[in-house]
């Protein structure tokens, strides 16, 4: 952590077999040191030291974890992956050591061209992150002894993971918190990588494959195209908002200069969908290499090394040791060269006269001359977001200052607004859902009726309505005493509110044993400190992280919509335009995912009973389709669904050929689902 007080200097310390030299820095799980390995007859080696912080060498859980870690790593032997050479056991410290690069991190390098107002060039910014994807692609591919796939993934990478080394090679390090196939995804370890640098799939807890290192790459390449960070804000909440919908509006904005072809292989890096995205860091790196060449941007480790040496110029602290120029030896290349046949019958010598090779004509520059240079308004513009102070001086780069996370408000739940108390989250809920079914304050509904009631439309029927028809407006679902204000933008939700003390987000924690009732009671209790909003409270007294906070949420705002799909009966106001009463964080909720889901969590017994009115028609597939099945994100029972039903036999002579089990409930919701959605009609 950054300090006005100047560190003392630090006294290299006996560890085992190796001198700590240098404190690097302090991560969350362990402590990084510059060390020397000492062998015989006064045999020295550079090394990195990896040290478990001393509060956590008595976690047995997290000890196994660190042990993986190393099992991961060593299996590791790459030339562009920093190599792991020891793991061992001193005075109940355990460590990793790791090859030591003789360089900076990519980190260091914005930070030493925003203050110098210069740029990487395009070539070796895409030669940079190229070089990565080739790591990665060896570590997504690597197999064991049997043949099998280990499936590693990296998952934190960031500039301050990729090493570049004085002489010019680009090294991917620190698989801290990588993840074989046979490990739980689910763990809070999936959640240590820098929040900027995380795929939308993380944000959201979605399993995570090799994709993810493929979006981490994209945002580290425009990074280093840009001089600027991708996805920024002035909380942790919003950032992790802008990667999970993949917000590109600071690519378009300071990314102007990106040649569109490298722009559009940009945007295939970081599309959010994991199945639009580049598939493999292979295919990432070949549209990488084949952009090189095409463009005629031949890059070397000698132009990288020179662009290194230009940055250190300024800085001697940070001046990477190039060493003293070389003398130039000419050499006399021979004007001739005497052979002799031996198979000439005569025995006599014959002379060729050699030219002296030609002179190839010099590779072209790659200095950064190439690239136009930062203006001192975007420089300055810049620094904050890498961490350069006004001052002129900034962090180490292997170090890093995190402030408290600020939370924006989150009222997409009254509890999350109230100014103090439970009730008092209660009493807010109550009020703001009393307009409802047209009371003066509210207009007019736009559409009003009722919902699972015959004739009127289910529940399924209007989301899929309003989502089809991209509404943006304020959706009221009542049923009895029960009112749900669904707040509808373009058609998905962007959140849910109700006015039942169960649904508080706060119960919703405890339910779930999250937290305790007395952690909440005591987050409650702090509630005014922080602007009445729980998130922030929560994250202030470190019962949750920024991004647990973000995909409870997200799970309960599920759980709330989910919930109104069993409904039988109801009423339903829709106000076009109308914007929900309190503020709230959009969850990247897709309608017509969560229409099938709902769906598919229906009792079958109940579905059943709303389909009895259809058992003697036959039905068949509407034309064209107003939506693919494909659209609810269930795999491929929705167009086996749809093809089965021909119009040549009635719904109820299909449900005969199932016997009893889960393929004929799976056959009855998806039949439901697509009559409720207009894909499947009563033949005329």
């Amino acid at each position: 952590m950054s300090s006005s007080k100047q560190s003392p200097p630090f006294e290299p310390v006996a560890f085992g077999r190796y001198l700590l030299l240098e404190h690097l820095a302090t991560g969350g799980m362990a402590e990084i040191y510059r060390a020397s390995a000492r062998g015989a007859h006064g045999f020295e080696k550079s090394v990195v030291i990896k040290r478990i912080l001393p509060e956590l060498a008595n976690d047995p859980e997290f000890l196994e974890m660190f042990v993986a870690e190393a099992k991961v790593m060593v299996r590791l032997s790459h030339p562009k992956i920093v190599q792991v050479l020891d793991f061992g056991e001193v005075d109940g410290h355990y460590f990793i050591a790791m090859e030591y690069v003789d360089g900076i991190d990519a980190l260091a390098l914005l930070r030493h061209s925003a203050k110098q107002r210069t740029r990487p060039s395009t070539g070796i910014a895409v030669h940079m992150v190229a070089e990565v994807l080739d790591a990665l692609d060896y570590a997504h591919t690597l197999r064991d002894v049997a043949g099998e796939r280990l499936g590693i993934i990296h998952r934190d990478i960031s500039p301050s993971n990729i090493f570049i080394s004085r002489h010019g090679e680009v090294k991917l390090g620190d698989f801290g918190i990588a993840q074989a196939g046979t490990r739980d995804g689910t763990s809070a370890i999936s959640m240590r990588g820098k929040y900027g640098y995380m795929s939308p799939e993380q944000v959201a807890g979605k399993p995570v494959d090799a994709r993810a290192d493929v979006f981490a790459c994209g945002i580290v390449l425009a990074e280093l195209l840009m001089v600027r960070r991708l996805f920024i804000a002035d909380s942790d909440i919003e950032v992790l908002l802008q990667v999970r919908d993949a917000r590109l509006d600071r690519l378009e904005t300071f990314g102007a200069r990106i040649p569109e072809d490298l722009r559009a292989i940009l945007r295939s890096a970081l599309t959010r969908d994991q199945n639009l995205r580049y598939q493999s860091a292979a295919a990432f790196r070949d549209a990488l290499q084949r952009y090189l060449f095409d463009n005629r941007r031949m890059v070397r480790t000698a132009d990288v090394r020179a662009f290194l040496k230009r940055l250190q110029l300024d800085n001697p602290k940070g001046t990477l040791d190039t060493g003293p120029p070389r003398p130039v030896v000419r050499r006399r290349t021979p004007s001739a060269v005497s052979l002799t046949d031996p198979l000439d019958a005569v025995g006599q010598k014959r002379r060729i006269r050699l030219r002296p090779p030609p002179t190839p004509a010099p590779l072209p520059s790659l200095s950064t001359t190439e690239e136009p240079p930062l203006n001192t308004d975007e420089a300055r513009a810049a620094w904050p977001e890498l961490g350069i102070s006004d001052s002129g001086s900034f962090p180490h780069p292997r170090s890093s200052s995190r402030r408290a996370p600020l939370l924006p408000d989150l009222n997409v739940d009254p509890s999350l607004a109230s100014p103090g108390s439970q009730q008092a989250a209660d009493d807010v809920a109550a009020e703001r859902t009393t307009p409802i079914a047209g009371v003066p304050t509210m207009p007019s509904a736009d559409l009003a009726g009722k919902v699972a009631q015959s004739q009127e439309p289910s529940v399924v029927g209007l989301l899929f309505r309003l989502a089809t028809d991209e509404e943006t407006g304020l959706l009221m679902l009542q049923r009895g005493e029960e009112v749900k204000e669904i707040h509808l933008v373009d058609g998905d939700p962007r959140s849910v509110a109700s006015n039942r003390g169960d649904e508080l987000f706060g119960q919703y924690l405890v339910r779930k044993r999250v937290i305790s009732n007395g952690e909440l009671s005591m987050a409650l209790a702090m509630l005014p400190h922080f602007d009445g909003k729980l998130g922030d409270t929560l994250v202030a007294l470190k019962l949750l992280r920024p991004v647990q906070v973000l995909r409870h949420l997200t799970h309960q705002v599920r759980q709330k919509l989910l919930e109104v799909f069993g409904w039988d009966r109801g009423r339903y106001f829709f106000y076009r335009g109308q914007r929900t009463a309190c503020g709230s964080a959009p969850l990247g909720l897709d309608a017509f995912e969560l229409i099938g889901t709902g769906v598919s969590m229906l009792d079958v017994a109940l579905v059943e009973a709303r389909l009895a009115e259809y058992h003697a028609h036959h039905l068949e597939p509407v034309v064209p389709a107003p939506m693919p099945p494909e659209i609810f994100r269930l795999g491929r029972l929705p167009r086996q669904t749809y093809e089965k039903h021909d119009g040549q036999r009635r719904l109820e002579q299909l449900i005969a050929l199932y016997d009893p089990g889960d393929a004929r409930d799976s056959f009855l919701r998806m039949t439901y689902l697509l009559v409720e959605t207009g894909l499947l009609a009563c033949r005329a």
